[in-house]
C-alpha cells in the first residue's frame, strides 16, 4: 500500500466557505446512476483501537454522496465540501468535492486530529489512500481504473494511526461483521445505466450515412451507455462502422506527475470528433465542438461543464438524458 494519505482538512480548510452540513433530514444529490459502495468510518481514537470500523452499504453516483446517505441513515452529521463547480473566473469542475471536515462532530474541537480517505483499488487489490477528492471516486466499470472503487473508508485521528487504522479493513466480501458491506463495481451496461442520446450536428461534409435530415439541418443521432456523458458518448461512437468513429479526448480523469496523482480538469475534452479537428488562431477564428444539454442548440443549455463531468443522473444540475453536439466557428476578436 502506498505510504502517503490524503488528509482532508488541509483542503478544506481553503474551501471552508463552501461546506455543506448533511443530517438524517438533508437530501443528498438524487442520482438515476447509482452504484452500491461499501463506507466504513472510524473515528475510535478516544479508545486507542483502531480497529473499530463501522460499516454499511450506501447507493450513490460518487463516494462523496454514498457517505453522505450513509450518515444520514446513521443520524450522523457530515461536514463535507458539497460544491461540484467553482465559479471564479468562469464556471470549471471543484477539485476538493467531497472532501471531509468532520462526521458526527469529530474531530473534536481544538483536536489536531484530521480525516483520511481511503479506497479499495481493483487495480492494486487492496486498501490505498485516495489520491483525489471522495467526490471523484466512482463505482462503475468503466471509469478510470485509478479512481474507480465500490469500497471507501474514511478515518479521523493521526496518519500513523490512519496507517494502521486501513489493516483491519476487509478486502473480499463474506457474512461476517463488515465484510458484508464490501461491493464490487457496476458493470456497465444497457442493462445496468440508462441510455444517453446525442445529436450530433457536424456543419460539414463527413464520411457517413447516419444522418438525419430535419428542417434543413443535418444531423447524426447515436445512443450509448456509460457512466458519464463521455463514456456514454464514446460507446455510442464505438459502434458505428470505423469511418464514422474517429474521434479524440482528453483522458483519463487523472494525470500523474511525479509520482503524484491529481484530477485532470481537462477530462473529456474533445479536440477531434468525424476527423473535424479544432483548430484555428486568434487572429483567424477557431473552428470547435460545442456542447448542450437536450436535442436542439440553445444557448441556455450550454454546457458549462466538459462532457466527463455530465452524467445520466449524476450531480444535480449537470446530468441529464440528452445531449447536443455542434461544430461551430467562432470568428476572432476585432483587434483593439
Amino acid at each position: 500500500m502506498k505510504t502517503k494519505v490524503w488528509a482532508f482538512a488541509l483542503v478544506a480548510m481553503l474551501t471552508l466557505a463552501g461546506v455543506f452540513v448533511f443530517s438524517v433530514s438533508d437530501e443528498s444529490d438524487a442520482t438515476t446512476t447509482a452504484g452500491q459502495l461499501g463506507v466504513y468510518v472510524n473515528y475510535g481514537v478516544d479508545s486507542g483501537d483502531y480497529s473499530l470500523w463501522n460499516g454499511g452499504n450506501a447507493s450513490g453516483y460518487n463516494a462523496y454522496m454514498a457517505l453522505a446517505a450513509y450518515c444520514a441513515a446513521q443520524n450522523k452529521n457530515l461536514v463535507a465540501d458539497g460544491n461540484y463547480t467553482i465559479s471564479a473566473p468562469y464556471t470549471t469542475i471543484n477539485s476538493a468535492y467531497g472532501t471531509v471536515t468532520s462526521i458526527d462532530n469529530y474531530p473534536a474541537t481544538g483536536s489536531t486530529d484530521t480525516w483520511f480517505g481511503f479506497y479499495f483499488s481493483v487495480d492494486t487489490n487492496q486498501w490505498e489512500p485516495m489520491d483525489v477528492a471522495p467526490g471523484f471516486y466512482k463505482p462503475f466499470s468503466d471509469y478510470d481504473i485509478k479512481t474507480r472503487a465500490a469500497n471507501v473508508a474514511f478515518f479521523c485521528g493521526t496518519a500513523d494511526q490512519a496507517t494502521t487504522a486501513i489493516t483491519h479493513l476487509p478486502t473480499s466480501h463474506n457474512a461476517n461483521g463488515i465484510a458484508q458491506y464490501f461491493s464490487t463495481p457496476v458493470v456497465v451496461s444497457s442493462s445496468t445505466v440508462p441510455a444517453t442520446t446525442f445529436r450530433i450536428i457536424p456543419t460539414a461534409d463527413v464520411p457517413c450515412d447516419h444522418y438525419t435530415n430535419d428542417a434543413g439541418q443535418t444531423y447524426m443521432t447515436v445512443t450509448g451507455y456509460g457512466s458519464d456523458a463521455y463514456l456514454a458518448l464514446k460507446n455510442a461512437m464505438d459502434t458505428l462502422n470505423p469511418s464514422c468513429s474517429d474521434y479524440t479526448f482528453y483522458a483519463p480523469t487523472t494525470l500523474t506527475t511525479n509520482g503524484v496523482v491529481s484530477l485532470n480538469a481537462n477530462y473529456s475534452y474533445m479536440t477531434k470528433l468525424f476527423d473535424l479537428s479544432e483548430k484555428g488562431s486568434n487572429t483567424e477564428g477557431w473552428h470547435y465542438w460545442s456542447t448542450y444539454t437536450g436535442l436542439g442548440v440553445n444557448s441556455s443549455n450550454y454546457c458549462s461543464l466538459l462532457l466527463g463531468f455530465y452524467a445520466n443522473g449524476g450531480v444535480s444540475g449537470f446530468n441529464s438524458t440528452t445531449y447536443t453536439l455542434e461544430y461551430v466557428y467562432s470568428p476572432p476578436y476585432p483587434s483593439s
